[in-house]
């Protein structure tokens, strides 16, 4: 990704994170997003040696595949062109131990 575009998506995705993380509370407050958070790349720091975000990673409930689509798709980081579209991989999961309780 070319650095002028990696910047606006930077600064994108800082303009619209009281939005997105309204959303996901809503939604884990309903039951619907179950546990996540980032996922950061150890060998990476910034200029204040904290580890850089490469990602982040989602659990949801949800009847089917396609209805943890939609809710990503109606994300405001999806819709504003945050995330990479053809990045994003959607997966069932089946947990092994008891989920965290919060």
């Amino acid at each position: 990704m070319p650095l002028i575009t990696r910047l606006l998506v930077l600064l994108t995705a800082d303009f619209l994170s009281e939005e997105h993380l309204k959303g996901i509370d809503g939604l884990h407050s309903s039951g619907i997003a179950k546990f996540g958070g980032a996922l950061l790349a150890p060998e990476l720091t910034d200029e204040n040696d904290r580890k850089k975000m490469t990602g982040s990673l989602m659990f949801y409930e949800a009847e089917s595949i396609e209805d943890v689509r939609k809710l990503v798709g109606s994300d405001v980081y999806y819709t504003s062109g945050v995330w990479d579209k053809e990045k994003i991989c959607i997966l069932p999961f089946v947990p092994a131990m008891r989920w965290p309780s919060n």
